[in-house]
């Protein structure tokens, strides 16, 4: 995990200006340039970039770890239980649909 490379990707990609980048976290343009040079920041430093640019850099990371690996808690929980309402929700219109072709055979 390189997270210069993971700032610097988002930077071009969004065209965001390297000197205003600067001047909003109250640092040298020589650092920010320097955070796209090295292969780790710190978490604080990384969290003030998220804010600035209202990206979850810490996601983009978390989503480059083994499925397997846990967290403190479900972030899809509410996304899950959703898909889970909308399948029963599926299946009883299908139900339901079975039961009207039927009634319109007859």
């Amino acid at each position: 995990m390189n997270t210069g490379a993971l700032l610097k990707t988002h930077i071009d990609l969004k065209r965001i200006r390297r000197a205003a980048l600067a001047r909003v976290l109250g640092k040298s343009l020589k650092s920010v340039m320097d955070y796209e040079k090295k292969d780790s920041i710190q978490t604080r430093t990384l969290w003030e970039i998220c804010v600035v640019l209202k990206h979850n850099f810490f996601m983009d990371i978390a989503l480059q770890l083994p499925k397997e690996f846990t967290c403190g808690s479900d972030i899809f929980e509410e996304k899950n239980q959703q898909i889970t309402a909308l399948e029963k929700e599926v299946e009883q219109l299908k139900r339901d649909k079975e039961m009207l072709m039927e009634i319109i055979k007859k």
